[in-house]
C-alpha cells in the first residue's frame, strides 16, 4: 500500500510538471485577442452562443462559453484562446498517462508527450480559439479508459469511456473515424449485454449536445450562419444537414487518383515535419515493439491512425495539417515506445531526445508565436471604421469573421452589413448539390445570386465594399481601391 500510493504521489507529481510547463508554453505564444478564420468564429460564437459552420460544434461553444465567464482578465477572443490553451495542456498529461500504460517508462513516455507538445501542429491550434486540442483531449482520454477496460474490466472504466466517446461527438463529429480502431481495443474483453446498456446510455450524451443546434436557432443569436448557409435547423433535415457536415461534401473524398500521390507526399512530409525525422525514425522502431508485444493495442492504435489519414488525405481543404492531430497522436505513443526500446540498449538515447526537444523548440517557437501579434484586430478595426454609415462589406471567410467578431462582440459598427461569399457559396453549393444540378450549373447560379445582391444593394443606395479584388466582382464591377479596401461600383 505504501508502495502505491508512493507511486500515485509521484504520478501527480508529473501530471501538474507536465500542465503547468504546457500551460506557461502555449500562454506565453498565445493570441492576445481575436485571430483569423476559425478563431474568430469560435470566439463570437460561444460568446453569443450562436450558430457557426457545420458541424455546429456545440460542446465546445458551450464550454468555451462557461471558461469565458469564469476567467476575469483578457478580451472574450484571449478567453477563448486560452480556454484552447488549457485543453492542450490538460491533453498533453492524458497523452502522458497512456504512454505510461504502454512502456511502463517514465521518462519515454515524457519525451514522446513533449515531443507531440512542441509539434507545430499541436502547438499551432494551442495559441488560438479551435476546436481540435479538446478534440485531441477527447481521444487521449478514451484510449486511457480503453487501456483502462482491458486490464480491469472495471464497469466504471467502459461507461466512462462511453461517455467520453459520446461527448467527443458532442465536440467533433471526425470521432467516427476513431470508433473503428476504439472497437479494435475493446474486442479482446467484451462487456456483457447490461453493461452495453449502461455504456449506450452514457454514450447518448454527447450526441443529444446537438439539440442545442435548434434550440439556439430558434433564439435568433447574434451570430447566427444558418441563414446565410440557407439552412433551417428547426427541421430534422436542417439538423442533419448541419451535423453531417453537408456543406462540406464537395470537399470530402475531392481528390481523383491522380491527385492523391501529391497529397501522400504532402502527408509524409508533413508527417516527418512534424516529428523531425528522426523521432518519425524511432517511432517507427516503437510501432514493431508494439505489433511483436502486444497486436490487440497495436492493431487498435494502427486502425485509428489509418482511418484518420484515409480520410483526410482525400479531403480538398488548405488548412488540413491540424485535422492529421489523432494521427500524430498514436506516432506520438509509438514514439514513447521506440524511446525505452531505444534508452534500454544505449543509455544515452533520452539525453539525445532532450536535445531534439531543445531544436523542436527553437525552431517551431517563432513559427507559432502570436504573443505579439495583433494584425488581425487592427486590420477588422480599420475596416469597419474606414466605411460609412450602412455600408456593406463583402469578404471570404478569413477576412469576414475578425470583422464579426468585433460586431457581435464588441458592438462596434452595427450598421454594416457584413456579406461572407466563401460560407454563402458552400452553403448555396450544398443546396444545389440536393437539388442534382451540376457543378458548373451550381457555379454559374450563385455567382448569378451573389451579383444581383450586390445590385440590390447598390440599387437601395448602400455603399459597396469589398476586403480585396474578388475575381467575381472584378467582372460585373468596377471596384476602386481605398485604403485597404476596395469601393464596389457599377
Amino acid at each position: 500500500m505504501i508502495k502505491r500510493d508512493w507511486r500515485l504521489k509521484t504520478l501527480g507529481w508529473g501530471d501538474g510538471l507536465v500542465f503547468v510547463v504546457a500551460l506557461a508554453l502555449y500562454i506565453k505564444t498565445l493570441s492576445p485577442s481575436v485571430y483569423t478564420f476559425d478563431s474568430a468564429e469560435l470566439a463570437a460564437g460561444a460568446y453569443s452562443l450562436g450558430i457557426v459552420h457545420a458541424t455546429g460544434y456545440p460542446l465546445y461553444l458551450m464550454l468555451a462559453k462557461l471558461f469565458t465567464l469564469l476567467v476575469p482578465f483578457g478580451d472574450v477572443a484571449y478567453r477563448v484562446n486560452l480556454f484552447s490553451a488549457t485543453c492542450a495542456a490538460f491533453a498533453l498529461v492524458v497523452l502522458r498517462r497512456v504512454g505510461l500504460r504502454l512502456t511502463a517508462s517514465t521518462s519515454a513516455a515524457t519525451l514522446a508527450t513533449a515531443a507531440f507538445g512542441l509539434s507545430r501542429p499541436f502547438w499551432s491550434e494551442a495559441v488560438a480559439a479551435e476546436v481540435y486540442t479538446l478534440h485531441v483531449l477527447f481521444l487521449t482520454t478514451a484510449l486511457l479508459f480503453s487501456l483502462r477496460w482491458r486490464e480491469s474490466g472495471a464497469a466504471r472504466d467502459f461507461i466512462l469511456l462511453a461517455l467520453t466517446f459520446g461527448l467527443s461527438f458532442g465536440n467533433h463529429m471526425s470521432t467516427i473515424l476513431i470508433a473503428p480502431g476504439s472497437g479494435a481495443l475493446l474486442w479482446e474483453r467484451r462487456p456483457t449485454p447490461c453493461l452495453w446498456l449502461a455504456g449506450a446510455a452514457a454514450f447518448v450524451v454527447g450526441p443529444l449536445i446537438y439539440l442545442y443546434l435548434p434550440i439556439r436557432y430558434a433564439a435568433d443569436p447574434a451570430l447566427n450562419y444558418a441563414p446565410i448557409m440557407g439552412v433551417d435547423l428547426s427541421t430534422l433535415r436542417g439538423l442533419l444537414w448541419m451535423v453531417r457536415g453537408e456543406m462540406f461534401a464537395d470537399s470530402m473524398f475531392g481528390y481523383g487518383l491522380a491527385e492523391l500521390p501529391r497529397q501522400l507526399f504532402d502527408f509524409l512530409s508533413l508527417l516527418w515535419e512534424t516529428f523531425f525525422g528522426v523521432g518519425l525514425v524511432v517511432a517507427s522502431v516503437g510501432a514493431w515493439e508494439g505489433w511483436r508485444r502486444g497486436r490487440g493495442v497495436f492493431v487498435g492504435l494502427a486502425v485509428i491512425l489509418l482511418a484518420n489519414v484515409i480520410f483526410y488525405l482525400n479531403y480538398r481543404v488548405f488548412d488540413k495539417h491540424t485535422m492529421f492531430l489523432p494521427v500524430f497522436v498514436v506516432v506520438a505513443l509509438w514514439l514513447g515506445a521506440g524511446l525505452k526500446w531505444l534508452s534500454e540498449r544505449l543509455p544515452a538515447a533520452p539525453w539525445g531526445a532532450v536535445v531534439v526537444l531543445g531544436l523542436m523548440l527553437f525552431f517551431n517557437y517563432p513559427r507559432v508565436d502570436l504573443s505579439g501579434n495583433t494584425i488581425t484586430r487592427d486590420f477588422a478595426t480599420r475596416q469597419l471604421r474606414a466605411v460609412p454609415s450602412n455600408a456593406v462589406i463583402i469578404g471570404g471567410w478569413i477576412d469576414i469573421t475578425p470583422l464579426q467578431y468585433l460586431q457581435v462582440v464588441e458592438g462596434q459598427r452595427p450598421d454594416v452589413v457584413l456579406f461572407d461569399f466563401g460560407l454563402y457559396t458552400l452553403g448555396r453549393r450544398a443546396a444545389l448539390r440536393s437539388q442534382n444540378a451540376e457543378g458548373p450549373a451550381r457555379q454559374q447560379i450563385i455567382a448569378e445570386e451573389i451579383v444581383q445582391r450586390v445590385n440590390d444593394d447598390l440599387a437601395a443606395g448602400r455603399p459597396v465594399f469589398s476586403l480585396g479584388p474578388i475575381p467575381l466582382l472584378e467582372v460585373h464591377f468596377a471596384l476602386t481601391a481605398e485604403g485597404d479596401l476596395f469601393r464596389v461600383t457599377r
